[in-house]
């Protein structure tokens, strides 16, 4: 059975090029929109990976990362967060790799 991945991502280009190309590599993969998506896909399926975009409106990736780290189940879930933006403000840059 192949990993299956979560991707997090608002902007439908760049959700369906990361998920062809994970798919080509021989992941499930399962997309979300928005960080509460997400959260509602994650609470009935399991995942080996998520990953997120950082900056979507409503629940952002930081907040996304937030939830699963305070979630007994998904505490331990490994996450890669995504950013368009070409360099981070050091509390960005403090906020992702906090806990």
């Amino acid at each position: 059975m192949s990993e299956s991945i979560l991707v997090v991502e608002d902007d439908p280009l760049m959700l369906a090029a990361l998920e062809i190309l994970l798919e080509d590599e021989g992941y499930q993969v399962t997309t979300a929109s928005s960080g509460l998506d997400a959260i509602m896909l994650a609470k009935n399926q399991q995942f080996d990976l998520v990953i997120s975009d950082i900056d979507m409106p409503g629940m952002d990736g930081f907040s996304l990362a937030e939830a699963v780290r305070a979630s007994g189940r998904w505490r331990d879930l490994p996450l890669i967060a995504l950013s368009a933006r070409t360099s981070a403000d050091p509390a960005s840059r403090q906020r992702g790799t906090a806990g």
